[in-house]
């Protein structure tokens, strides 16, 4: 493991892209604020060397291509302990929309598709008033392939999208998960989102969350080789 203080980000960017390469992964990054009263911010990061058996994922917009690869994702999904989507959500009409809007991103391990996530364009949470921040996007369709689960591929795509949004100067991340969803839980509280509501939706109880983030937290270069975590552990 690897923490690695720095006070140019530039440089910083540059040797995570370059430890990435050697086989390590930035797990967690912060800004320390070691200097007041001046604009001077440290960056602090943790690296770790990937297992050698675990994937090596990339994170990208999805593809017309990748849509029956995603479909595949959310029909096995489907079958799992703690999943609430049901026969007819989420289907092929979901993928084309969320395609046609560039609101689609998958994460693959060499050219299998190996998770996706959706930004949803039309904040179907807009109308509950619990949420602090209202300049935000709503995330949804988190899905791992089963052989993937347990690497932490989903606090990586979610941490992948807080840095779009970022870059588009979004002041919040919204989500809702369903309180019978454990594991999608603790990963949205590992992430840094908060429970600030509760909803009865589709026959199921869930939890509303938000996220903040921080748009002048870490420059586009090491996002990019990064998944950037805003609380300690």
């Amino acid at each position: 493991r690897i923490v690695y203080v720095s006070c140019d980000p530039a440089t910083l960017g540059r040797d995570v892209a370059l430890l990435k390469e050697r086989g390590y992964r930035l797990k967690n990054a912060m800004a320390a604020d070691l200097f007041p009263r001046c604009a001077h911010v440290e960056s602090i990061v943790c690296l770790s060397r990937e297992e050698a058996n675990g994937p090596n994922p990339n994170f990208r917009m999805a593809q017309q291509s990748d849509a029956e690869h995603v479909l595949s994702l959310y029909q096995s999904a489907k079958n799992s302990a703690f999943c609430v989507w049901n026969d007819s959500y989420p289907s092929i009409a979901e993928i084309a929309h969320d395609l046609e809007t560039k609101n689609l991103y998958v994460m693959t391990d060499g050219s299998k598709i190996i998770g996706a996530i959706s930004v949803v364009p039309e904040n179907e949470l807009d109308g509950f008033d619990c949420w602090t921040n209202r300049d935000g996007k709503e995330i949804a369709r988190v899905v791992v392939d089963k052989a993937y689960q347990g690497y932490g591929l989903s606090f990586e795509m979610v941490q992948s999208v807080a840095s779009i949004l970022r870059e588009n100067s979004y002041k919040a991340i919204h989500l809702s998960v369903a309180k019978s969803n454990i594991p999608a839980y603790k990963t949205y509280i590992k992430a840094g989102f908060k429970v600030i509501g509760e909803a009865e939706m589709y026959g199921n109880d869930y939890y509303l969350m938000e996220k903040a983030i921080d748009t002048n937290f870490l420059p586009k270069q090491i996002a990019d080789e990064s998944v950037v975590c805003l609380t300690r552990e």
